[in-house]
C-alpha cells in the first residue's frame, strides 16, 4: 500500500476540477450535502448515508465493499430475512447498481445459515473486486465432511453461483488470534483502495488538525489518508462522542466510498426515512468527493494557464462480435490507453433491458462471467515499487446449456482514469445451443425369465428426461404379441434447472404358447426435438413350469416316543413351496406346522393293538404356485414292553348332574404290561386330574388279580360342584402310591 505517490501520476493542475463519484447509498435515500474539508489547493465533501436499519440488540461487524462499490458485506445477527431465528453472526450482502454514479442498494439478503451451536463463528469479510464472490473467515462447520474443529478458516461463497457453493481454503491446526482495537490509538482495522490512494483506519489517536473538533476525546473514530492528492494530512470522516463508536472501514476500489459500522445518528438528511437513534451498531457508507481547486480558474491566472489543457479520455482497443457454445469457455482480453495519464481502472458489465426499454448495466455474475484486471509490480522515479493494475483486464464466460438465445448478449467493457475521463466498448457476444442428448431410466431393463402360466404379469416403468427442456416423444417401441403401452405422459420444465420428462408404462402377461427357448425383446426408444435419441430394453424368457417333488418317504418311532419329521421338498424352478398335510391322513394327536413343514406325533404305549397294524400311512403335499404334489410318508411304530403298564378304556366320556349330585361311571383298564396285578402289592386307580370345584375321591383299590394282557374294571363315583360349570376329571393306576401307565382321557362333567 503506497501512501506516497509518484510525480508522474499527479497532473493535478491540467484538471479544473473532479467530482469522484458517490457511490452506493442506503435504499431509498439520496445523498445529502456532508461536512466540508479543506485542503491545500482542493475540497473533500463528505457525505454519510444510512445502509441498515434494525432494532436494539441486532450487531453489524466486518463491514467490506466491492471494487466498483455495488456491494456492500457485512456480518449481522439480524433475523430480517426470516433465516436467522437464532440470531448468529451471519454473512449478509447489499446489492448496489454500482458504477461510477449514485445508485440505490438493495435490502440486504443473508448469504449464510448456521445452528446456535456456530455463535461467534463468522469473522473478517471481504468481497471480490468484481463482486460476485466474498471471502470471510469462520469457526464453523461450513463444508460437509470439513475439518473445522473450532479454529478460525478462511472460506469463499460464489453468493450468485446455483446453491451459493462454499469452498474452505485453510486448513489451520493452531488457533489463531484475532486482532483487536489499538489501546494505544495508532492505525488499527485499515483498509485501501485497489490503487492504493485512499488509505481508510478506525483509531482513537487525535490525528486530523485541520478538522473543526478533531478526536480529542479518544473516541473510536473513521480516518482516511488520501495517498495521491495530500499523503501527508490525515481526514476524519465522523466525529462522535462516547458511548457512539466507529469501527471496521472498508473503501471500494476507487476509493470514492467509504463503509463502516457505527452506533451513532450520521444519516445527514435522512431523507430515506430510516435514522440510528437506538444506538444500534448500523451499517454506513460515505461518500467522497474531492473538487481541486485550479489557480487558472481564478480571476487572474497566471501564464502558464493558458490555454488550460482539459485531458484526453482513454480509448479501448476494438473488439469484434463474439460467439461461444453453450459449456465452452470463452476469454476475451480488452485493452486501453490513456494519452494523458499511464494507469486507468476497467471494468465490465451486462446490458440489461429496463421497463421504459432503455439499456441498464447488471452484474457480470447475473450470468456467471467474471473480469480481472492484470496486475503487475510498477516501480516509480522515487523508487518505491508496488503491485499495480495494467491497462489490460480478462472477460471469462462459460455460458450455461440454458443461455442460448436468438438476441447476442452485450458486454459493456470501460476505462476510467484518474481525473473521471471515462471510454466505453460494447461487445456482442452469441451464445449459440449445444444439444444434449436426453436420458432414459432405468437404462436397461435387464434379463428376466417367467412362467407361461398367464398368472406372471410384468411391468416396466420407463421414464426420460431431456436437460435442454426440449419436447419428448416416444419414437419407436419393440413389444411381444399381447403387451401393451401405455400412453406416454410429457411433463414440461417447471423452472431454471429442471427439466422436461416422459413417463410410459409396459404390461405383459405371457401365455403358454409364449414359451420359447429365445427371449422375447422389450425395447422403448425416446427422443427430442432435436433428433436425438436413446433407448431402454431387456429380454424375457418365457418357460413352463417344472413339478415339485416331495423327498421324504418314511420314518419309525418307538411307543411312549415322539416323532418330528421335517418333509422335504425340492423345486427345478426355484419357486417357493407351501407344504400341508391331506385331510384324514394323519392321526388324531398328530400336529403338522406349514410354516417349518415339520410333523409331531407322540405314539402312547399300546397305542396300536395287536390286532391293529404297525405301520401308518400319511399324505403330505406341497405346492409351487401353480401345481400341487401329494406323495405317501410310512411311519412305522415300534413295540415297547414294560413291567408295569396300562392303558385305560373309558366307556362314558361325557356326564352331567345337578349341583351336589353323586355321579356314577365305569371305567376299564387293560393291564399292557408284563406283570401280573395282585391286590395285596397294593394296585390302585387313583386321580391324575381334576378340575378346580371338583373333589377328587379317594384312590380306588384294586380287589382281583389281573394278568398281562386282561381288564380290570372299576366303578368311580364323583360328587358334582354346587356351582354349575363344566369340569374335567382323570384317572391313572398306581402301585405302591406310584403312577404308572398310560393316563386315561378326560371325563367331562357338565353341572347345570
Amino acid at each position: 500500500m503506497r501512501i506516497q505517490s509518484s510525480p508522474r501520476r499527479r497532473s493535478c493542475s491540467r484538471v479544473p476540477v473532479v467530482a469522484l463519484a458517490v457511490a452506493c447509498c442506503a435504499s431509498g435515500g439520496r445523498p445529502a450535502e456532508g461536512a466540508i474539508v479543506q485542503g491545500d489547493g482542493f475540497t473533500y465533501v463528505l457525505t454519510t448515508e444510512q445502509v441498515t436499519d434494525t432494532p436494539p440488540g441486532v450487531s453489524h461487524d466486518q463491514v467490506t465493499i466491492s471494487h466498483f462499490a455495488d456491494e456492500v458485506g457485512f456480518i449481522s445477527n439480524s433475523n430480517r430475512t426470516g433465516a436467522n431465528p437464532e440470531g448468529n453472526p451471519e454473512v449478509f450482502i447489499s446489492a448496489c447498481s454500482g458504477g461510477f454514479g449514485a445508485a440505490a442498494c438493495r435490502a440486504p439478503e443473508q448469504m449464510t445459515v448456521t445452528d446456535a451451536a456456530s455463535r461467534q463463528a463468522h469473522i473478517r469479510l471481504a468481497t471480490s473486486g468484481g463482486g460476485g464472490v466474498v471471502f470471510f473467515q469462520s469457526t464453523a462447520n461450513l463444508i460437509a465432511g470439513g475439518g473445522n474443529t473450532g479454529i478460525p478458516q478462511s472460506y469463499l461463497m460464489e453468493f450468485t453461483e446455483p446453491g451459493r457453493p462454499v469452498r474452505q481454503l485453510t486448513n489451520n491446526t493452531v488457533p489463531g488470534s484475532l486482532p483487536g482495537l489499538d489501546p494505544a490509538g495508532h492505525l488499527s482495522q485499515a483498509a485501501s483502495s485497489s490503487l492504493g490512494e485512499i488509505i481508510v483506519f478506525a483509531s482513537n489517536g487525535h490525528w486530523d488538525n485541520l478538522h473543526p473538533v478533531g478526536n480529542r476525546d479518544g473516541n473510536y473514530e473513521i480516518f482516511f489518508i488520501d495517498g495521491l492528492f495530500d499523503p501527508n494530512r490525515v481526514i476524519q470522516v465522523t466525529n462522535t462522542s462516547a458511548p457512539v463508536q466507529n469501527l471496521h472501514p472498508a473503501v471500494d476500489g476507487f476509493g470514492t466510498t467509504v463503509a463502516f459500522v457505527s452506533s451513532g445518528d450520521l444519516d445527514e438528511d435522512q431523507l430515506d426515512g430510516i435514522g440510528n437513534a437506538d444506538g444500534n451498531f448500523e451499517v454506513f457508507t460515505t461518500s467522497i468527493e474531492v473538487t481541486f481547486t485550479d489557480p487558472c480558474a481564478e480571476p487572474n491566472p497566471p501564464p502558464e494557464c493558458f490555454p488550460p489543457d482539459p485531458g484526453l479520455p482513454p480509448t479501448i482497443a476494438p473488439i469484434g462480435p463474439q460467439t461461444v457454445a453453450e459449456g465452452v469457455l470463452l476469454q476475451v482480453t480488452v485493452r486501453a490507453s490513456d494519452p494523458d495519464v499511464e494507469f486507468l481502472s476497467l471494468g465490465a458489465s451486462v446490458l440489461g433491458t429496463a421497463e421504459d426499454g432503455s439499456p441498464v448495466r447488471q452484474s457480470l455474475s447475473t450470468i456467471g462471467a467474471t473480469f480481472e484486471q492484470v496486475t503487475d509490480e510498477v516501480c516509480f522515479s522515487d523508487g518505491v515499487c508496488t503491485e499495480d493494475e495494467l491497462n489490460q483486464g480478462t472477460l471469462k464466460w462459460r455460458p450455461g446449456f440454458l443461455h442460448a438465445r436468438a438476441a447476442p448478449y452485450v458486454i459493456r467493457f470501460e476505462a476510467r482514469d484518474l481525473f473521471g475521463n471515462a471510454a466505453t466498448l460494447d461487445v456482442p457476444v452469441t451464445v449459440t445451443d449445444v444439444n444434449r442428448a436426453p436420458t432414459v431410466s432405468p437404462a436397461g431393463l435387464g434379463t428376466k425369465t417367467v412362467k407361461g402360466d398367464g398368472t406372471h404379469p410384468l411391468t416396466f416403468q420407463i421414464s426420460g428426461s431431456d436437460a435442454d427442456c426440449d419436447t419428448l416423444s416416444v419414437v419407436g417401441a419393440s413389444l411381444p404379441a399381447g403387451a401393451a403401452l401405455s400412453t406416454p405422459e410429457f411433463t414440461t420444465c417447471s423452472g431454471p434447472g429442471r427439466a422436461s420428462r416422459l413417463a410410459a408404462t409396459i404390461t405383459w402377461t405371457p401365455q403358454a404358447g409364449d414359451v420359447r427357448a429365445e427371449g422375447h425383446r422389450i425395447a422403448l426408444t425416446i427422443q427430442d426435438g432435436a433428433g436425438s435419441q436413446v433407448t431402454s430394453e431387456g429380454s424375457v424368457t418365457v418357460v413352463r413350469n417344472q413339478l415339485p417333488a416331495i423327498t421324504t418317504t418314511r420314518a419309525t418311532v418307538a411307543e411312549g416316543a415322539c416323532l418330528s419329521l421335517t418333509i422335504q421338498a425340492t423345486d427345478p424352478d426355484q419357486d417357493p413351496l407351501v407344504y400341508d398335510v391331506v385331510a384324514g391322513t394323519m392321526p388324531a394327536d398328530g400336529v403338522f406346522l406349514r410354516g417349518t413343514h415339520a410333523f409331531h406325533w407322540h405314539p402312547l404305549i399300546d397305542d396300536l393293538s395287536p390286532e391293529d397294524p404297525e405301520t401308518i400311512t400319511v399324505q403330505f403335499a406341497v405346492n409351487d404356485g401353480m401345481d400341487t404334489v401329494v406323495r405317501d410318508v410310512t411311519i412305522t411304530v415300534t413295540d415297547t414292553p414294560r413291567a408295569n403298564a396300562a392303558f385305560a378304556v373309558i366307556s362314558t366320556t361325557r356326564l352331567a348332574g345337578a349341583p351336589g349330585q353323586a355321579v356314577q361311571f365305569k371305567l376299564t383298564v387293560r393291564n399292557s404290561g408284563t406283570t401280573t396285578w395282585n391286590p395285596a402289592d397294593n394296585y390302585a386307580l387313583v386321580t391324575n386330574y381334576a378340575s378346580p370345584g371338583l373333589q377328587a375321591p379317594a384312590p380306588i383299590p384294586l380287589t382281583q388279580t389281573v394278568i398281562p394282557g386282561n381288564l380290570a374294571t372299576f366303578t368311580i363315583a364323583l360328587q358334582a360342584p354346587t356351582a354349575p360349570g363344566t369340569y374335567y376329571y382323570r384317572v391313572r393306576m398306581s402301585r405302591d402310591g406310584q403312577p404308572f401307565g398310560d393316563p386315561s382321557g378326560l371325563v367331562v362333567l357338565t353341572v347345570q
